[in-house]
């Protein structure tokens, strides 16, 4: 019974022996085929980027405030990378081990992708095209770090790309090329330096020496000659201004350091601001060249950096348009651009409506301003007789006139059609002979003014125009409507008197940018007694220019108003209705721009016939300058 016992036992030991055996061919067989598919997928040899991938770690900063860390990377090498893996340490004795690739703030730039960072295009996952950051490239990345990391030690930069091995794309990070900056330091021990200093502090409340008494220690550490004169204030940041690289001059004394760039940028000499290498700046870089006119506010320097052209004090705002400070409650001018409010100077100042004074611009190579005429001129030039600029432009109202034997004078700029600058309307209830007419503000030589006169039809009155004004209409019927013009000499007025003692309306009009020898070109009139006045057209006998169509026509009142309910088509600017008075004509006209020769007008419509006695309408033409 044992023996057999003992048989049973053994026979146990032997299979289970046989199951261990069969278990290991089994897992032998398993790794072979495995292998054996494996080797379709897995190249013979570790993939590689290619020698001559670099990535360069322009600038990184963590700001533990905010938890951001903004990093700034360029392309360095030969070869375009995809993206990079990042990790950072939070202490000087760890490797750089914390992937923050998951913090990336996309909504600024760059995508995840695992636990990679691409640039560009992130849809693009595979490919040769799907390397977008070319070699040269620059790219600005921002982490919003967890509250979990308060300090960021350092940061390890591994380039990435897309590459194809045996017809199969594949993603590689290319170790060889990491690049690793540190953040964090150890708390800075104050290091006294006195290099380039003559005289003054060492940084750390120590002295770099001290000047003797014919010379004094100016803002950037030298010892200057008591003879030489500083700036009024010679601080250092009244000296440099805006500057926050390169040199200023302190008066007569020497020039300041105003700073010096970091993180690869380099100092544009001219504007004092540190830009990128690659950047192109304004083609006059210095402050006065960006900014202008400009004391405040700030203004691109080409595709560099945004120069600051200074700041307002005393409670005072900037003007972002003018660059001028102005107070809060004043009321700036209709058009508070810097050429707006200074026109046509280029120094001196204009006044920016109920605001500040703007300066219009400095002269320079010893030239004074003439701030009559906001122009230039040399000091040993002798002005005309009337420097002002009418006095120097006289009837020009465009292009540039010589002032004296000193500077040229603009005397303005056309916009290419002539513009009503100004309108009057003037009238008189009862009878008389001459009628007064009162003239549009700000008239200077060189101006065309235009006026149109109406008067009862009953007396079938002739007229005569004074002030040198020359007659281009005088008509009566249903209505009796005059048209005079001249070329203003400054200071103009008119008289109309007439054959026969009548009231009157009138409307004058003061235009700019008209020709100087040109006459105004009228149409002939038509007559009617209905709702609709129609102008004829007229032709203007110097062709197709950037010419002013002016519809009018004039209206034998009784008892009532008349209202012009549709102007004629296109006629939308100038509308203007003379003053009503009762048994006497009424005016009424609107004008057009019209780079054609001819124009139609089309109809007015009122809005009554109550005391109508009819109407009388043509159009005029005005060449511009």
């Amino acid at each position: 019974m044992l023996l057999q016992d003992e048989m049973i036992k053994n026979k146990k030991g032997v299979s289970i022996m046989i199951g261990y055996v069969l278990l290991l061919v089994f897992a032998v067989i398993m790794g072979v085929i495995t292998f054996a598919w494996l080797k379709s997928y897995v190249p013979a040899e570790a993939l590689n980027c290619p020698e001559g991938v670099s990535i360069f770690i322009n600038e990184a900063t963590f700001n533990d405030s905010t938890s951001e860390l903004n990093l700034s990377l360029v392309n360095n090498g030969r070869f375009d990378i995809a993206g990079y893996f990042i990790h950072a340490s939070v202490s000087e004795q760890e490797l750089p081990t914390i992937d923050l690739s998951s913090y990336l703030n996309e909504g600024f730039s760059g995508k995840k992708l695992g636990t990679s960072v691409i640039i560009g295009n992130a849809d693009i996952l595979f490919g040769q095209e799907g390397n977008l950051f070319e070699a040269g490239d620059r790219e600005k990345n921002i982490f919003n770090i967890p509250p979990g990391i308060t300090k960021i030690h350092s940061i390890r930069i591994t380039p990435t790309r897309f590459q194809e091995e045996n017809g199969r794309q594949r993603f590689v990070s290319c170790g060889d090329a990491k690049v690793q900056l540190q953040l964090a330091t150890a708390p800075i021990v104050c290091i006294p330096s006195c290099t380039g200093k003559a005289c003054g502090g060492d940084g750390c409340g120590g002295s770099c020496g001290s000047c003797n008494s014919s010379f004094f220690c100016d803002a950037s550490s030298q010892c200057i000659s008591t003879n030489c004169v500083p700036a009024a204030n010679s601080t250092l940041s009244e000296i440099c201004g805006s500057f926050v690289c390169g040199t200023a001059q302190n008066g007569t004394c020497g020039n300041v350091s105003c700073g010096t760039c970091t993180g690869g940028n380099s100092c544009n000499q001219t504007s004092g601001q540190c830009v990128f290498i690659s950047c192109v700046p304004a083609s006059d870089p210095t402050l006065s060249g960006v900014c202008g006119s400009s004391v405040c506010g700030t203004a691109q320097n080409g595709t560099c950096d945004t120069v600051s052209c200074g700041t307002c004090t005393g409670g005072n705002s900037c003007d972002q348009t003018t660059g001028q400070c102005i107070s809060a409650n004043c009321v700036p001018a209709s058009n508070p651009t810097h050429s707006g409010v200074c026109g046509s100077s280029v120094c001196g100042t204009a006044q920016n409506g109920t605001c500040s004074t703007v300066s219009c611009g400095t002269c320079t190579g010893g030239a004074s301003c003439n701030q009559a005429t906001g122009q230039c001129v040399a000091a040993s030039c002798v002005p005309a007789s009337n420097p002002t600029l009418s006095g120097v432009c006289g009837s020009s109202v465009c292009g540039t006139a010589q002032n004296g034997t000193c500077s040229t004078v603009i005397c303005g700029t056309c916009t290419g059609f002539p513009i009503v600058a100004a309108s009057k309307t003037s009238s008189r209830s009862s009878n008389a002979a001459d009628d007064v007419i009162t003239m549009p503000t700000g008239i200077v030589a060189g101006d065309l003014l235009l006026v149109i006169h109406a008067t009862d039809a009953g007396g079938s009155a002739t007229r005569t125009w004074s002030g040198g004004f020359t007659e281009i209409l005088d008509k009566s019927a249903s209505s009796n409507i005059g048209v005079a013009w001249k070329i203003a000499a400054g200071g103009d007025s008119l008289t109309v008197t007439k054959s026969a003692s009548e009231r009157f309306s009138a409307i004058a009009l003061r235009i700019t940018g008209a020709h100087a020898s040109s006459a105004p070109k009228i149409s002939t009139t038509a007559t009617g007694e209905n709702t609709d006045p129609n102008p004829d057209s007229v032709t203007a006998s110097w062709g197709a220019e950037n010419n002013l169509f002016i519809a009018f026509y004039g209206q034998d009142t009784n008892i009532t108003d008349t209202i012009v309910d549709a102007w004629p088509t296109n006629y939308d600017d100038n509308q203007i209705q003379g003053v009503f008075v009762a048994s006497a004509g009424e005016p009424n006209m609107a004008t057009r721009d019209l780079a054609a020769a001819t124009d139609d007008p089309g109809t007015f419509t009122i809005n009554t016939l109550i005391g109508w006695r009819g109407w009388r309408a043509g159009t005029i033409v005005v060449r511009p300058a």
